[in-house]
């Protein structure tokens, strides 16, 4: 039996493992008996062979919002966990329904509307408008009163979702920054990978978008990067499954407390940025990135039927 990582298989023959950072990761972990595959193909010292075990567990990295009916062809033929599973993704897609999960459970978000209207706008002084279903910051726009409101955005993959309208927490001008915490299982417990903020001039702070991603201990205060990382485990524990091995959290500190944290959205595929910051300070951060690559696959092997 195997630990899968399901992938989607590019064209010609893929690189050798160490020129990849989860490929890397996956080196050490078959070096310890831990049988990981991708797409069917076994890490070894300078390339790759042929996976001859059934998978027994898989851990989800297919680009599935770009490629539905391929995903779904593929996860309809595997009858072993998946992780995340395919539930958690949908739920962390529907901003409407993250925002109802979250809220039920005591975590703190700004308002959201799924009518946006000028009298919104008015009333809390502008607002982040977004497609329900959307990701990689495309098509979110920052509305001031009085801004055009379209009922349709183009989501991750172009094509048109509704328009939903969340209520702004950002100074009155940049720098704006925002907050992503990869939260993921540690045997028993949930723990942050180190955090990333994401500084821009845009309000829509985002790295897809051009953002800065510097590392959030060097700008929040022992206290406060505290309570982010609180905030994001809550938000992690109150949608996961028994499944969910990792969740993205995207978080915001309210400009005038310097205290008051709230999540704003959370990623069921996520990317934790770790990467930015082990190119930029490869001393600080590579080893904690790595650990980061690994974790999950560890997690789910310790649990494989």
């Amino acid at each position: 039996m195997s630990l899968l990582v399901l992938i989607r298989p590019r064209p010609g023959a893929p690189p050798p493992p160490e020129s990849w950072p989860v490929g890397r990761a996956a080196l050490g972990l078959v070096a310890e008996g831990i049988p990981v595959s991708f797409g069917g193909l076994v890490p070894r010292p300078g390339g790759w062979t042929p996976c001859e075990d059934a998978p027994s567990i898989v851990y989800d990295r297919f680009p599935s919002w770009s490629f539905p009916q391929e995903y779904a062809e593929l996860t309809r033929r595997l009858q072993v966990p998946i992780s995340n599973p395919p539930r958690i993704q949908a739920l962390c897609r529907d901003k409407l329904a993250t925002q109802a999960a979250l809220e039920a459970a005591g975590i703190s978000m700004p308002p959201v509307s799924a009518h946006p209207s000028q009298e919104l706008l008015r009333e809390w002084g502008g607002g982040f408008l977004k497609p329900q279903f959307g990701g990689l910051g495309r098509g979110v726009q920052y509305l001031r009163p009085g801004d055009p409101i379209a009922s349709h955005l183009p989501g991750a993959t172009g094509v048109l979702e509704p328009a939903i309208l969340q209520a702004p927490i950002v100074p009155k001008q940049g720098p704006y920054t925002s907050l992503r915490a990869l939260v993921q299982r540690e045997n028993n417990a949930w723990i942050c990978a180190p955090i990333v903020a994401r500084v821009s001039h845009d309000p829509v702070s985002n790295v897809d978008r051009g953002a800065q991603a510097l590392p959030a201990q060097d700008l929040l205060s022992p206290l406060q990067l505290q309570r982010v990382q609180e905030v994001a485990i809550g938000a992690a524990q109150a949608l996961a499954d028994a499944w969910t091995c990792e969740l993205g959290v995207d978080l915001l500190i309210d400009p005038v407390s310097k205290a008051s944290v709230s999540v704003i959205e959370i990623n069921g595929v996520p990317k934790g940025r770790g990467a930015v910051l082990a190119q930029k300070d490869p001393a600080r951060f590579e080893a904690a990135y790595q650990a980061a690559l690994e974790r999950p696959l560890r997690w789910l092997w310790e649990r494989a039927p």
